[in-house]
């Protein structure tokens, strides 16, 4: 059974390039059907043709090729006819080893060129995919930029605005921020000169409501800089904004020191 396998699988290369005989290519189209293996085999030849024709000019052969070819198959080396021979003698053939050699050579010359030109082909393609995976990234910062821009313009036009400033504390004594409350339409705080935190540490926002502080969110400095745009729960008047120091992913009440704080 493994030798019909590898027998059908030597038809591959004459199946994709048409060179079967009607029976042939029957016995191996019932063949593909039932084996997954030779039909990859199949696909991949087909993809290696596909970029061969894409890659090589046709050329119409010239009009005297055929007599040419017909000329140097009938003779010998040497100016002797080969057909002229005696039946049965071998001197005309002693040029086969040496031609069989040379399409040898032409066979594995050309396979290495078509493996350079495919794996300058699947480079490219690699690097198509990485630009556009930058690029889908580059697309979804800038529609976050552009949905912080539209709130911080709805916080800024609000009729109910409240600018509370903060001063640096502790760790972070000369940093300083600002948050603009709107009860209607949200907070916009800002920071600078807040100090590079460990990995495991993250600067939180606070606004406090008597004596509850809320979470506000996270802050991501970048040179020390942070800006952050959210929404104040319903019903929640601020008295205070303030920003800690806490464990990386938050905390749902202050543990850390306080680095910024502002009354109203």
């Amino acid at each position: 059974m493994i030798r019909d396998h590898e027998a059908l699988r030597d038809l591959a290369d004459g199946y994709v390039l048409g060179g079967l005989t009607p029976e042939e290519r029957c016995t191996f189209d019932a063949h593909l059907v039932t084996c997954e293996a030779c039909a990859d085999v199949v696909r991949e030849l087909e993809q290696i043709a596909e970029v061969l024709d894409q890659t090589v000019e046709p050329r119409d052969p010239p009009a005297d090729l055929r007599d040419r070819v017909l000329a140097v198959a009938t003779r010998a080396p040497g100016g002797t006819d080969i057909a002229a021979q005696p039946p049965g003698g071998w001197g005309g053939w002693r040029w086969l080893p040496a031609a069989a050699a040379l399409v040898a050579l032409a066979v594995g010359l050309y396979a290495l060129s078509l493996r350079d030109r495919v794996g300058a082909l699947e480079s490219a393609l690699q690097q198509a995919r990485e630009a556009r995976d930058v690029m889908e990234k580059e697309i979804l910062r800038l529609r976050d930029d552009s949905g912080v821009a539209a709130r911080a313009r709805m916080v800024l036009a609000a009729r109910d605005l409240t600018q509370v400033d903060l001063t640096g504390q502790g760790p972070a004594a000369s940093a300083h921020g600002r948050a603009l409350l709107s009860p209607s339409e949200g907070l916009l705080f800002s920071a600078v000169g807040l100090p590079p935190l460990p990995s495991d540490r993250v600067y939180q926002l606070w606004i406090v409501a008597g004596a509850t502080p809320i979470s506000a969110g996270l802050l991501a400095p970048d040179a020390g800089r942070a800006t952050l745009v959210t929404s104040i729960p319903p019903g929640v008047a601020p008295t205070q904004v303030a920003v800690t120091i806490e464990p990386a992913g938050g905390v749902p009440a202050p543990t850390g020191p306080m680095v910024l704080a502002g009354a109203l």
